[in-house]
Formats: structure tokens, sequence, C-alpha cells
């Protein structure tokens, strides 16, 4: 199993134990290399729908990610392709799990190089938990 399976197999189990409640981890997927690692995996069958990512209402929601690696590097290739390179154009400041209504979330906050700060939501429920 991968460090980043690892990582996600641990999240998910904390995911579980804490309920509805947020879980917010700082640092552990700071990169996720979606251009170099995932890319064939990125342009075969992974299609963003829903809305601009503004809230959990108007979440990216990410199709087609065969499972939660795929699925983050998603997150990450998305918002290159929306804000520019990362650590060039935009860092990211957190990356939070959050449970509402028998969905899954993550919430990128981001910050762009004029100090802004955006969050981005991503519906992630059909690639949550998949290994």
């Amino acid at each position: 199993m991968s460090t980043k399976s690892s990582i996600a197999l641990i999240l998910l189990s904390l995911f579980l134990l804490l309920g509805d409640t947020i879980f917010s981890h700082r640092g552990i997927f700071p990169e996720a290399n979606a251009q170099d690692e995932h890319q064939k995996d990125l342009r075969e069958g992974i299609v963003f729908e829903g809305g601009g990512g503004e809230s959990p209402a108007a979440a990216v929601v990410i199709k087609g990610a065969k499972d939660i690696v795929v699925g983050i590097a998603a997150e990450y290739y998305y918002l290159e392709k929306k804000y520019g390179r990362q650590n060039v154009n935009w860092k990211l400041i957190s990356q939070n799990l959050l449970h509402k209504q028998n969905k899954h979330f993550d919430l990128l906050i981001i910050q762009l190089v004029d100090g802004s700060q955006k969050e981005v939501y991503f519906d992630i429920t059909e690639f949550f938990g998949k290994m």
C-alpha cells in the first residue's frame, strides 16, 4: 500500500469516527502532482460537473475517479486549470473534509498571489473511501 493510500485510509477512519464533524488537515496532500503521477487517469474519464465550488450547494462534482488518490489529484488539477500553478499562482492554506446531507466534500482554502483567499468545495461522494 502506498503512503498516500495509507494516509487516505487513516483519514477515512478518522472521518468515520468523527461523524458529521469537520475534519481539517494542513499539508497532508500539499501537492497531489496531478500533472505528473495521475495525468493519464485525469485524461481518461474524469469529468468536472456542478458549480464553481463557491459553496457545498455549488460544489465542483468530480466524476469518474477510480479511487481517492486520483480524485484528490483531480482536485489539484482543477485548481491549476482555474487558478494557475500551485506554489506560483496560489498556495494551499488548508484542506478540510466535510460531511453534509449524506454527501462528502473537500473544502480547499487557497491563497492567491494577491493575498486574497478562495474557498473551493469539491463533491467527492463518488470516490470517497475507494482505495
